[in-house]
């Protein structure tokens, strides 16, 4: 799906592999065009998953924050791949972050208001099937196959945004998969 959105001029371009459509950037922020596939990488699973952890670990200990180390171990991550992903989603307001010997990562919005299109949105950008599954496609109008990927595409962004992290959380639990905590 071609698709432009503004980003700050950065590694977020090496990050999402997108192509400048306007290479200058004399404001610090660039337009860029993606064609991508629809594709949940392993930076947002991972993303996910500790943010599923911290929702837990918060549950537990309210306005304490928590350190990546904790998180990582928690879920077995790698604690440097969640350092770059939690501050991308702290520069979009997922999360919150405490300097200091006490310091860690806190929400910065309810559990329940954080849905998974959120991190897979900042993480991976939109998720689209193909790219003609949008507006964008030159024969969007008269081609049949462009409708059942627009169809895939809404769906796929309906139970995304359909699923909190607190949804998520409340899974675990009942599968009995969620941890018990003890500070």
């Amino acid at each position: 799906m071609n698709r432009v959105f503004r980003a700050r001029c950065s590694r977020r371009l090496r990050l999402l592999q997108l192509t400048p459509q306007f290479p200058n950037c004399r404001t610090g922020i660039r337009e860029y065009t993606y064609n991508t596939v629809m594709r949940i990488s392993t930076s947002s699973s991972y993303a996910v998953r500790a943010l599923v952890e911290l929702a837990e670990r918060e549950a537990v200990a309210p306005g304490r924050p928590v350190q990546l180390a904790v998180l990582a171990d928690g879920r077995g991550l790698p604690a440097p791949a969640l350092e770059q992903l939690f501050a991308r989603l702290r520069r979009a307001g997922v999360v919150s972050s405490r300097r200091g010997v006490r310091g860690g990562y806190l929400f910065a919005k309810p559990p329940h208001a954080v849905t998974v299109l959120d991190v897979v949105d900042e993480i991976d950008g939109p998720p689209a099937p193909a790219r003609c599954a949008g507006p964008g496609c030159e024969r969007h109008g008269d081609c049949g196959v462009a409708g059942v990927w627009t169809d895939v595409r809404r769906a796929v962004e309906e139970v995304l945004s359909g699923t909190t992290i607190a949804d998520l959380v409340e899974r675990e639990e009942r599968s009995g998969g969620g941890g018990m905590y003890f500070i």
